[in-house]
């Protein structure tokens, strides 16, 4: 066909995928079956959020086809600085602005915005509507990504403020991957890192010459300007190839070795710094944007977790973390293994990620609504937990005020928590042993055998191998005894396995992770 007269350029047909609809399709969400029906799209279940506001007028919070919120429900909005509490409906039920502290370290409660819940950063508002955002036909981001834009539960209603008791979804930070730089770590919240979905967003460059190269862009622009300025993206390593930056304008990519003296090296005789903003984000004249990151991974499994509460709305927040963490995957969406994108390996994109990349695998809404068995935790077993590490009396009161003072001993690792962390001493032979409790939620009698995967220098032995349950809500205790089968130390790394319980229709997996001490 390409050699036929007026053809100008053949290419292959592709299927591609729209952004703004992928991510809940991505997770297998369906609006015919599954989850979504199941849980009436999360309708009635108040999702609470703290973030830099919110903007009432934009289409993704209207209120179409929802009733008024639930009676019991004491929130409500607060008239502000640019912000008419009559704005809200019944799809937005809260919204006010906690100032205090970023008021007393500005010196000023005014013209700042600090004072009212109205969003003037769009953080805010892109996460609410991620998570719970009401249907938008024909939503994009200028001409890419047309489709229906929906949150992950559309009918859960949305208020911009915390509140008590309420199941606390977190973000990792984007501080990785090097170690120790997940933030929001402790046991009694969930905590969010991001991962990549199969979205392209097609674009097309048609040269002076005619040629057609095809790649992905957010940015629609006929570029018949001859004074353009050539620019060169990549991340200022010091192992960038400089012939391939020499004479253009250099825009160093955010991440982990930037390092100015790149800069200099090929002859550059400025550097202009911004700070981490969102300058380079995508077309402020957007109706729709598009933001990566753990905070745009967040409301997702808010949204989940708003999907679990309605199915379930007598669980724990311990009970839904427990089904998002034991029924999470860790194969992609082609089967294999998860890979860590990061830099820590030495062979970048290669390696499959750990749980310390990966935390408990990929959020699987279909199986989290149906774990079959979970971990449950209280605030006892929170105090207990910190007076494990040690905390006084004073600190303890910061969390639970009515705290006297630890009255109970357990160890550090016996929390019950839907994962194990093992620390062994040097030599062989160091034994470990800690217990777990997990309750059946099933509506069916069920029988749980355990399987179990270790390092070869670890030997692992569950009591009972056997889970038996024939009432609902039972409970059911086991141990684990770790023993180490040969000598290490702390420079050799960790090694990391996975304690599962299983039967024919549930799969309730926990990672875990081993260290050695000199």
């Amino acid at each position: 066909m390409s050699t036929v007269y007026g053809v100008t350029a053949v290419h292959k047909d592709k299927m591609f995928r729209f952004l703004t609809t992928r991510s809940p399709g991505f997770l297998g969400l369906d609006t015919e079956f599954g989850v979504w029906p199941e849980t009436e799209f999360g309708d009635g279940v108040i999702i609470d959020f703290v973030d830099t506001g919110i903007w009432p007028e934009r289409p993704s919070f209207n209120d179409r086809g929802l009733g008024p919120v639930r009676a019991s429900w004491r929130g409500g909005c607060v008239d502000a600085m640019d912000f008419n509490a009559s704005l809200c409906n019944n799809k937005l039920v809260g919204a006010k602005a906690f100032h205090a502290a970023a008021t007393a370290m500005a010196g000023r409660s005014s013209g700042n915005g600090v004072s009212s819940p109205k969003d003037l950063a769009g953080h805010g508002t892109h996460v609410a509507s991620t998570a719970a955002g009401s249907e938008v036909r024909d939503a994009g981001v200028g001409i890419f990504a047309r489709g229906t834009a929906r949150g992950v539960a559309p009918k859960a209603r949305i208020a911009m403020y915390r509140r008590k008791g309420v199941f606390v979804v977190l973000a990792g930070g984007n501080e990785g991957p090097n170690p120790s730089t997940v933030s929001n770590a402790a046991p009694w919240v969930t905590t969010v890192g991001a991962s990549s979905i199969d979205c392209l967003l097609p674009a097309y460059l048609r040269l002076g010459n005619g040629v057609v190269l095809v790649g992905q862009s957010r940015y629609a622009v006929k570029a018949d300007r001859s004074d353009m300025s050539p620019i060169v993206a990549v991340a200022c390593r010091k192992d960038v190839a400089l012939e391939n930056i020499v004479g253009n304008i250099l825009v160093c990519v955010d991440g982990v070795g930037a390092d100015e003296s790149v800069v200099g090296a090929a002859g550059g005789v400025g550097l202009v710094s911004l700070d981490n903003s969102n300058w380079f984000r995508d077309a402020g004249d957007a109706a729709y944007e598009m933001i990566s990151g753990t905070s745009m991974a967040t409301p997702h499994v808010a949204g989940v977790a708003a999907l679990i509460k309605k199915k379930h709305p007598n669980w724990t927040p311990a009970m839904i973390r427990s089904a998002l963490m034991t029924t999470a995957g860790t194969l992609d969406n082609t089967q294999r293994d998860i890979i860590d994108n990061g830099v820590t390996s030495g062979s970048r994109g290669a390696t499959p990620a750990t749980p310390f990349a990966a935390g408990a695998g990929h959020v699987r809404p279909q199986l989290a609504v149906d774990p079959g068995l979970v971990y449950d935790a209280g605030a006892r077993d929170y105090v207990d937990f910190l007076c494990s590490l040690n905390y006084t009396t004073e600190q303890l009161r910061l969390f639970a005020p009515d705290m006297a003072t630890c009255t109970t001993t357990t160890l550090l690792g016996d929390l019950n928590y839907p994962s194990f962390v093992v620390v062994f001493h040097g030599r062989a032979g160091d034994v470990r042993t800690l217990t777990r409790t997990v309750t059946k939620v099933s509506d069916e009698a069920e029988t749980y055998n355990v399987s179990v995967a270790a390092p070869e220098r670890v030997k692992v032995t569950v009591t009972p191998t056997t889970l038996e349950f024939t009432k609902p809500n039972e409970n059911k205790s086991y141990t684990v005894e770790f023993r180490s089968l040969a000598a290490g130390n702390s420079m050799a790394g960790w090694d990391f396995g996975r304690i599962s319980w299983e039967n024919e229709k549930h799969r309730v997996r926990s990672p875990v992770a081993f260290q050695w001490k000199n």
